[in-house]
């Protein structure tokens, strides 16, 4: 897809150049300080949706609030709640992305230490015969060796810029896998809810057909009805019986979806929902500013694949320039061990050096070209992916507006089926109807209540839509939600009772045993580990406590938003009650070792 193609589409609204721009310095100062020179004039975004019907004045609204942070709570279902936070604490691609965060910092770091010295040791012996002893001669040295490589061309500043880009890819991947993961069982768990009260409403049809079946055998044995008409009853009351176990198993589907989510067993989800009854439909009562899909995790990714790709051409371009090195030897040489240390076989070699490559066949010249190749490729992925971004936000705003429309008029269906029914039974009772038309009136009713049922699951789907297709659910926004709340004279959440981080400690305080829990826990996730904790073992952690010792971040700075801790529940008396409780988790399908601390 050309890029030019949006300037076209959007030609009026919010510079897209210079929200990327701010947004990018704003969290990477050190990195990520220049704009993208290439994107100039080619992006616009409108100023707010085609399906949002109030304007939106620019300042943060309780419309953007219902869809940032947790935007699932506003459901208000305590079951999907708790869900959502075992999904936060247990999913396997969430921890798997964010060990790979831990990795890419590792690589960062390893990259900041080409900036320094390398300073290497050697103790070197050689003997050197002509092929008698009495010839032989020994030499022996001992020496400490430095190099160090002059960045005067900016290949090490590129490099470690492009490491650290790449890892705040790793955050933003991590970003869009929570995104993912919360939005798919979200999804699902309403299309649970919606199987579940379809079977609801096939059982109460199933009983009124046999119970009709029942009235049609005592007519039939009176002689006021035929053999065909009880037929006919009959196969109404196996047919529901046929769709309620269709149901049951696609429910039981949703139901393994959601085990699967949760990184766990069946076994160990049970669902008590009792239907779409449980749930509130939340409002999208203001505009919504498209600059929001700036926070999307997605967008964010490649934005800093766009910039790592700058730093790439800048790696490659210091590479067509002649390096310079420095090197030094500091050291005893000496014939013999013996006299190595006299401080007459001391010495001491500097070396400035400076090579140029003369000829390799173009291949240094093909790297830049490769380069400049990627950024433009990464230009166009970052196209793509905002068209991407406004098309899906656009499509789950029309989706939520037309459900709305279709759920209110077919509640106006479900009323007039229903006072239909009433007038039939009432008919039939009175001998003025058969029971061909009763039982029209009824699958009448019961079809209108089942799509009524299924507009209110995709109305509830939609603003699920919304939230995914706006980034909800990502740290970047639950951030930017609680800011907000703060702001409007919300209280700020507040760690749970009984969860301690630690910031500049790495090793347990005390003396003690304790449960090690694996493995590496995202900053994201430490409330949602303890609640699910205290929900499945209430009991059993009653006294105790659950420590975060803080591993590593994306940033040295305190509190750093993007950091990774090591899980420690603390509070044990013996060995024996932290291998039991151990055991239990195990049981739980949860990995845990029992560690003795300060000993």
């Amino acid at each position: 897809m050309n890029v030019s193609t949006v300037t076209s589409r959007f030609s009026q609204g919010t510079s897209l150049v210079g929200l990327v721009a701010a947004l990018l310095i704003q969290n990477h100062p050190t990195v990520l300080a220049q704009q993208v020179p290439a994107l100039s004039g080619l992006f616009s975004l409108p100023a707010m949706y085609r399906n949002v019907e109030l304007p939106f004045d620019g300042g943060v609204s309780s419309g953007a609030g219902t869809v940032l942070g947790t935007w699932w709570g506003r459901y208000g279902s305590g079951e999907l709640n708790l869900l959502v936070d075992q999904a936060l604490a247990n999913n396997p691609d969430l921890r798997i992305a964010t060990l790979q965060i831990a990795q890419a910092r590792i690589r960062s770091d390893q990259t900041r230490a080409g900036s320094m010295p390398f300073v290497s040791g050697s103790l070197r012996t050689v003997s050197q015969s002509g092929g008698t002893t009495v010839d032989a001669q020994q030499s022996s040295q001992a020496a400490l060796q430095g190099t160090y490589r002059l960045d005067i061309w900016g290949e090490q500043k590129a490099l470690e810029a492009s490491a650290e880009l790449q890892m705040w890819r790793s955050v933003y991947e991590r970003q869009n896998v929570e995104r993912n993961v919360v939005g798919n069982l979200v999804t699902v768990y309403i299309a649970w809810l919606e199987v579940s009260d379809s079977i609801a409403i096939l059982r109460e049809n199933e009983t009124l057909t046999r119970r009709i079946l029942q009235t049609m055998e005592q007519r039939f044995s009176l002689g006021d009805a035929t053999i065909a008409e009880v037929e006919m009853q009959r196969a109404a009351v196996h047919m529901a019986a046929a769709q309620i176990a269709s149901l049951e198993n696609q429910r039981d589907d949703y139901h393994t979806v959601i085990a699967r989510v949760l990184g766990t067993s069946v076994l160990q989800v049970p669902l008590a929902g009792r239907g779409l009854d449980d749930f509130v439909l939340p409002a999208l009562d203001t505009g919504l500013p498209s600059r929001l899909i700036l926070q999307r995790p997605d967008v964010r990714l490649v934005e800093a694949r766009l910039q790592a790709a700058k730093a790439d051409i800048d790696v490659v371009r210091a590479r067509l320039l002649p390096p310079i090195d420095l090197s030094a030897q500091v050291g005893y040489s000496a014939l013999g061990m013996a006299n190595l240390l006299q401080p007459q076989n001391f010495l001491v070699n500097a070396i400035a050096s400076l090579a140029a490559t003369i000829f390799d066949g173009g291949r240094r010249e093909g790297d830049k070209a490769v380069a400049d190749l990627a950024k433009e490729q990464m230009l166009e992925t970052y196209a793509q992916t905002m068209l991407q971004a406004l098309r899906e936000v656009e499509s789950a705003l029309a989706a939520y507006r037309t459900g709305r429309l279709r759920m209110d008029a077919q509640l106006g269906t479900v009323r007039a089926s229903l006072t239909m029914y009433k007038a039939a039974a009432d008919a039939f009772t009175a001998d003025a109807l058969d029971i061909g038309s009763l039982m029209d009136a009824r699958r009448n009713l019961q079809r209108s209540q089942d799509d009524w049922q299924k507009s209110r699951s995709e109305v509830f789907r939609a603003y699920a839509g919304v939230a995914f297709s706006l980034g909800g659910g990502s740290l970047a926004n639950a951030e930017k939600s609680e800011r907000a709340e703060a702001e409007a004279g919300a209280p700020a959440a507040s760690l749970p009772d009984g969860l301690v981080i630690l910031e500049n400690s790495r090793s347990l305080p005390g003396t003690g045993w304790s449960v090690e829990l694996a493995p590496l826990v995202h900053r994201r996730s430490l409330a949602p580990t303890w609640r699910v904790l205290q929900h499945h073992f209430s009991g059993e952690l009653r006294g105790k406590s659950l420590l975060a010792l803080r591993q590593g971040g994306a940033s040295d700075k305190h509190e750093e938003p993007e950091a990774w801790f090591r899980l420690s529940l603390m509070g044990f008396g013996a060995q024996s009650d932290a291998e039991s409780f151990c055991g239990a988790m195990r049981q739980e399908l949860q990995a845990c070792k029992v560690v003795q601390h300060g000993s």
